[in-house]
């Protein structure tokens, strides 16, 4: 993200050939292509992706129900709006960077003026240590500085995961535990509607859900009216009418 804006990439232009360059410009050792998956990465906009995502995407850069997203040189990038609401140009002027065979490669931070790993969540390895930090609203984030710096006491409801554009419920279950909850409704009596389930699913895990439950004879059988390439999620699965009384 510091190389698209060194070299101001706001217009979009393909994936690869921002990956090269930054593998070039910074002398990236894990390579071109394993940069093609961080920029993926930093312009997921769907549910369960970013909240706030530093780069925006044109083309297939994946999406909510299919991930995959089509070649680097078939998508194409930008440097997002985002990036320049949250840094301060004057920072650049001060902080640390690598450097590398007598030259300075990159910035070894950037301070953002919001904590973007609450934000935007974090999965994996960090530090040694397997981390699982689920995403909050951008506006609750805000609120609970504001608050904590004029000394008064956030409510911990404004630390609730949150995810843009997801439809079910997140509710408090005990201490770091939530409930994500996806949405279902009766259309008739014997059949149900899903609409939404907790962003952790994609299309191919809830094909796999719901196949496990028809073979277990929970459900009767359903309809795959998804449409991936939109990212729309919808099912309709039918039950026997007792089951719905």
């Amino acid at each position: 993200v510091h190389i698209m804006y060194y070299k101001n990439i706001t217009n979009f232009q393909k994936v690869e050939t921002v990956a090269n360059s930054t593998a070039l410009e910074t002398e990236y050792p894990g390579g071109a292509k394993n940069l093609e998956g961080v920029i993926y990465t930093n312009i997921q906009n769907y549910v369960g992706g970013k909240n706030l995502p530093l780069i925006a995407g044109q083309g297939d850069t994946g999406a909510r129900l299919d991930k995959t997203p089509a070649a680097a040189r078939y998508a194409k990038c930008a440097l997002s709006p985002n990036f320049k609401k949250l840094i301060n140009k004057d920072d650049f002027e001060v902080l640390p960077q690598y450097f590398y065979e007598g030259k300075h490669i990159e910035y070894q931070f950037i301070p953002f003026s919001l904590p973007l790993i609450l934000i935007n969540g974090s999965t994996g390895i960090g530090s040694g240590h397997a981390q699982n930090i689920l995403p909050r609203s951008v506006d609750n984030i805000k609120k609970y500085i504001q608050l904590y710096l004029n000394n008064k006491t956030p409510k911990d409801d404004l630390l609730l995961p949150y995810y843009n554009g997801f439809k079910g419920k997140v509710e408090r279950i005990a201490d770091r535990q939530y409930s994500i909850k996806g949405c279902i409704s009766r259309i008739n009596k014997t059949e149900l509607e899903i609409t939404d389930m907790p962003p952790s699913f994609n299309y191919k895990s809830a094909i796999k859900l719901l196949d496990n439950l028809e073979e277990k004879k929970i459900i009767k059988s359903y309809d795959d009216l998804c449409d991936p390439k939109k990212d729309v999620l919808l099912f309709r699965v039918k039950m026997e009418s007792t089951e719905l009384e």
